[in-house]
């Protein structure tokens, strides 16, 4: 395989790793952005409700929502 064959291989499947193991937070994240903006200090727990919230939802791959449209750009 050639040089550019590699870089291109080993950028596709450190795009793919990235994409698998950070979109739970992602998806956290943007969930946090959607809510009333109204995070104080007394709601420290805020993500972890809001991943319990999703994984009683949607089962525990409710957290990869959205990976294949990622995956496919």
């Amino acid at each position: 395989m050639s040089n550019v064959g590699q870089h291109l291989l080993s950028g596709a499947l450190s795009g793919f790793t990235s994409a698998i193991f950070l979109q739970p937070f992602d998806l956290l994240k943007t969930r946090l952005q959607q809510g009333d903006g109204a995070l104080t200090s007394r709601k420290t727990g805020i993500m972890l409700r809001t991943a319990q919230d999703i994984a009683v939802r949607d089962g525990l791959v409710g957290l990869w929502r959205g990976t294949s449209a990622t995956l496919v750009r």
